[in-house]
């Protein structure tokens, strides 16, 4: 049930082989199609000198699949390229000395690849039994050659590839001078061979957490040979000190890196306002209502007032460690004992040595005594009557006492 056809030396191609014409040693070729496919064979006439030659037996053979070969096994990390090679695969039609070319047809096997093994090829046909390619992930499991002949019959072979997962490369950036409650900016760096790895980014300033942390901003770039990406962030510290950095990067398949800076922390000094200039009577109490500000919200704070007449007293001081500026309120009452003015200086110092000190004016006026002459008095005419009297005054002031005695004397 198959159709032959036949080739002679003259290049006819009929399916009569009583209309060939041979001569001793020709080279003909017999195409067989059959219900197995597309076959060929070739052989030379060998006819008797002088003889007729009308009918010729040849023996000719089905096509048979090529036999593909995977090699392998395969093993890199990933983004380093890897070397398929499928030249061990054969087609068992074509000469031994050739044994994926075919003289007759002037054909190559044709090969693709299925990197993946899940039934889509990543190649087109090629007649090149090599692909190169870099995993862009890790990858532990089968790549699969299919090979195709002449007449496209094809087979498919498998073998082991391992992609290694590559930690990303981790930069921090340089170390830093900055002052506590300064906002500053960071910029880390990583590289990672896996362009199709994903990331988890961390940063920790190394202070707990307690200090002020601006909105993270990261960027990626997934090409291959490397991704190459950076993030950015803002950060201020509650409070001097030195304090190391960590960034780090993780991969969506555990590989990990870190890398450290350190940041040195300067101390700033509160700002203090100790409140506005008053007038007063003498011995009036005067109440002093302070504000205060520190770039170290963290800070704790004393403050001390000098009244200026001699005495001082420590404010009662009230504060919110609130990022990113610290504030207070202090507050102390007063009697001034005599009329003046009075310089009253206000000095507030944080818990790390830091001071700052501010100033206002008391203006205090005299307040008139008062007297109370403790009468009636009696007495007779000629007798000693004794008068006491008591003098009352809000300040400090030393009393005079004066007396009339109505009889246009006076003492």
């Amino acid at each position: 049930n198959s159709l032959v056809t036949y080739t002679d030396a003259t290049g006819r191609y009929v399916s009569d082989i009583s209309q060939l014409a041979f001569y001793n040693n020709d080279l003909i070729m017999v195409k067989v199609v059959g219900p197995t496919g597309v076959g060929s064979n070739t052989g030379t006439v060998d006819i008797a000198t002088g003889s007729d030659a009308t009918f010729i037996n040849i023996v000719y053979n089905y096509n048979v699949p090529p036999v593909a070969d995977a090699n392998g096994p395969y093993e890199a990390d990933e983004g380093e390229p890897i070397l398929f090679d499928a030249t061990a695969s054969i087609d068992p039609d074509f000469e031994p000395a050739y044994p994926f070319y075919n003289v007759i047809t002037g054909y190559y096997l044709e090969y693709r690849w299925d990197l993946y093994n899940d039934g889509t090829y990543d190649t087109e046909w090629s007649d090149s039994a090599y692909y190169v390619y870099p995993y862009p992930d890790d990858y532990d499991g089968l790549v699969v050659v299919e090979v195709r002949d002449f007449f496209l019959k094809t087979h498919t072979a498998a073998s082991h590839a391992i992609s290694h997962n590559v930690a990303p490369m981790v930069e921090a950036g340089a170390d830093q001078v900055t002052d506590e409650g300064t906002v500053i900016s960071f910029q880390g760096e990583f590289y990672d061979p896996g362009v199709g790895d994903t990331f988890t980014i961390l940063w920790d300033f190394g202070d707990g957490g307690t200090g002020w942390t601006g909105p993270q901003d990261d960027w990626e770039e997934h090409t291959y040979p490397l991704v190459t990406a950076t993030s950015d962030i803002t950060h201020a510290y509650h409070d001097n000190g030195v304090y190391t950095v960590t960034f780090t990067v993780i991969d969506d398949n555990g590989g990990s890196d870190s890398d450290t800076l350190t940041v040195i922390v300067n101390n700033v000094d509160p700002i203090v306002d100790a409140g506005i200039d008053q007038t007063v009577a003498e011995n009036e109490l005067v109440y002093f209502y302070s504000t205060f500000t520190d770039n170290g919200w963290d800070d704790t704070h004393t403050g001390v007032y000098d009244f200026g007449d001699g005495l001082s007293a420590g404010a009662v001081i009230t504060e919110w460690h609130e990022a990113i500026l610290g504030r207070g309120e202090g507050r102390v009452s007063h009697r001034f004992g005599d009329d003046g003015i009075y310089t009253v200086e206000l000095l507030l110092t944080d818990d790390d040595g830091g001071a700052h000190s501010d100033t206002l004016t008391i203006s205090v006026n005299n307040v008139a005594p008062t007297v109370d002459s403790q009468g009636p008095y009696s007495g007779n005419e000629g007798t000693i009557v004794d008068f006491t009297a008591i003098g009352y005054d809000e300040g400090t002031d030393d009393l005079t006492f004066d007396w009339d005695w109505g009889d246009g004397t006076s003492q």
